[in-house]
């Protein structure tokens, strides 16, 4: 397995409404920070079904408890191939992300309820109703926030994500707009049910921004919408996935004769397409491993959840750079790979590795291009700086 990050990592000003009270502190990078309250069943939408079946929409929240500032929402959708599945398969893995200072949603969504005579406009119109029911969601914590202010979520900071068909669906939600260019067939299926802001609740006035997704095994119908928008992105996938496959192909389904032919592009395929300098997208490729998304389910749980995580934070505040320039000359350089940091430097640099709390660890020297092994660091997060230049790395360790 390898972590495949493909960073830009650009020095930036945080804009006036990226409060600095999500950065100042340990929130999101470490785990069991907070204590979680759960509030289950909430009545978030409603809509007809594929069949004309009126149901009800829910969700439950996991929010942090005692904790001293508003929260950035992250809202999940599970998987199952828009066949089966709830919201509840996601209680672990969101109760797990809130203990951090999120505020998780796990939502229920509209699902399949016809299996015969489906053409791709069935599909389509199925992935439409999740993303319509996604928006109503996540606008209702918009709402309660303008209003009640229940979940104490800072609407500057809203997340989506999800595991497979809900990766599919969050995906669709943080990257297909109006400005894209869509086939005929699917904006026909968009306008029938409610436009781009959806049908699923009557509240469809309100707006809100997704600054970033979280994608466990999704895909997207078309890799050309992702760099109309400034949306950076998490994923994790495997490279042996015969369900929904990294690279673009058909949705294991369509062999069984269920669904019908339709192309969807995985993570791999999304990440490689990715030519907007300004989305910062981070990748996780199981090498060699079978399975959909059998990792969520083995040791592999706690890295993604904390890259994921750590993910979000640094785009609330800021990527930390892999390398500084000093009059249009590069001067450090530094790839992180398994145990070894691969570092560059055009002269002879002396660099500091301080814990996260401020304590020195080590003083070493680079002379020219030389590995820098990690291995007997435990997990946990790292800062390097050079005694030369304002050079800073952030260095993230979870094995």
């Amino acid at each position: 397995m390898r972590t495949i990050l493909i960073l830009t990592f650009l020095a930036f000003i945080q804009s006036s409404v990226q409060t600095q009270e999500h950065c100042n502190n340990d929130y999101y990078t470490l785990d069991s920070l907070f204590q979680v309250d759960t509030i289950k069943d909430v009545l978030y939408g409603n809509n007809n079904t594929l069949s004309g079946a009126n149901r009800d929409l829910f969700l439950d929240v996991y929010t942090p408890i005692s904790i001293n500032q508003k929260t950035p929402l992250v809202v999940f959708a599970h998987g199952g191939s828009f066949i089966s599945g709830n919201r509840q398969l996601l209680s672990t893995y969101c109760h797990k992300l809130s203990t951090r200072g999120f505020t998780v949603a796990t939502i229920d969504y509209r699902l399949l309820d016809v299996f015969f005579g489906l053409d791709s406009s069935d599909i389509a119109r199925e992935v439409i109703f999740a993303v319509s029911d996604m928006k109503a969601a996540i606008r209702h914590f918009v709402e309660d926030a303008n209003n009640q202010n229940t979940y104490n979520i800072d609407t500057n900071f809203i997340f989506v994500g999800g595991v497979s068909a809900g990766a599919i669906t969050a995906t669709h939600v943080a990257f297909l707009d109006s400005n894209d260019n869509i086939d005929g067939w699917i904006l026909d299926e968009i306008n029938s049910n409610g436009g781009f802001t959806g049908n699923s609740s009557n509240n469809t006035g309100l707006s809100f921004n997704i600054k970033g997704l979280i994608n466990y095994s999704g895909g997207i119908l078309n890799t050309d919408w992702i760099n109309n928008n400034n949306i950076n992105f998490y994923s994790a996938h495997t490279s042996e996935d015969e369900t929904v496959t990294c690279e673009t192909g058909f949705p294991g389904l369509v062999s069984t004769g269920l669904f019908p032919a339709i192309e969807l592009s995985g993570s791999c395929a999304m990440h490689n397409a990715v030519t907007n300098p300004n989305i910062q997208h981070e990748f996780y490729f199981l090498d060699g491993v079978e399975g959909h998304t059998d990792y969520l389910f083995t040791e592999e749980f706690h890295k993604v959840i904390n890259d994921a995580a750590v993910f979000l934070k640094y785009t609330m505040c800021s990527f930390p750079p892999t390398s500084v320039k000093i009059n249009d000359v590069e001067k450090v350089t530094v790839k992180q790979v398994k145990n070894q940091l691969l570092i560059d430097v055009t002269q002879p640099t002396n660099f500091e590795l301080y814990s996260i709390s401020g304590k020195l660890i080590e003083v070493f020297s680079i002379q020219n291009s030389e590995s820098y092994s990690i291995k007997n660091l435990s997990d946990g997060f790292y800062i390097i700086k050079s005694s030369t230049s304002d050079f800073t790395y952030k260095l993230s360790i979870m094995r």
